[in-house]
């Protein structure tokens, strides 16, 4: 299975390209260059590994939550990608993502912004408590109750909370092999909570 997942969620855009029996990956610390990097990246790698667009046979992506911006560019490339090529797509929560560093009962963590943290339980496949936005000290507390949950964290999450920090690379191939494909239409972005213009209506 030839594929080509995205993630602009979070800290660092990621790119994992698997194509023609070899793997190719991109990371980028900065992501706030992601809507610049992101198409010329996968054309590099595309050609690494001598493949071209029309022989990959899904394209994935994080759907969130995480950072607004990065969420809507990484949607935004699956779903056009996935229309112009009749390609099936695959949708991931970011979570979810980070929780394939581990298997059994675990929370899973990723940073969002400024004092925010996104966090998530499972057991096995099945969700237990959905993406949810806390403060650092309510995580904290939070993490304190559930200390029979194993806890993975992004990069990011990690230098604060501690825990099993994901290999997103292999976190990424696990579910890009685990994939539900769908119609590039049908793939949302997963915000988790309202945007900064939202919140700051409210007051």
């Amino acid at each position: 299975m030839n594929y080509i997942m995205f993630n602009t969620a979070g800290k660092t855009t990621e790119i994992l390209l698997s194509a023609e029996g070899k793997e190719e990956y991109f990371s980028d610390d900065n992501c706030l260059q992601a809507s610049t990097v992101l198409l010329p990246k996968t054309e590099e790698m595309l050609v690494k590994t001598g493949s071209d667009l029309s022989g990959i046979d899904f394209f994935g992506c994080v759907i969130g939550p995480g950072s607004f911006t990065g969420i809507r560019i990484g949607v935004v490339t699956v779903k056009t990608l996935c229309y112009a090529l009749g390609k099936k797509a695959a949708a991931i929560n970011y979570n979810r993502l980070i929780s394939l560093a581990t298997t059994g009962k675990r929370i899973a963590v990723v940073y969002g912004w400024a004092d925010v943290y996104y966090a998530a339980t499972f057991d096995g496949d099945e969700e237990i408590m959905p993406p949810t936005a806390m403060k650092q000290e309510e995580l904290k507390s939070f993490l304190a109750k559930t200390e029979d949950f194993a806890l993975t964290c992004d990069a990011r999450s990690h230098e604060i909370f501690g825990g099993i920090k994901a290999d997103e690379r292999q976190c990424m191939r696990i579910a890009a092999e685990r994939a539900t494909l769908t119609d590039g239409d049908k793939i949302e972005p997963l915000y988790a909570m309202k945007s900064q213009a939202e919140r700051e209506l409210k007051l």
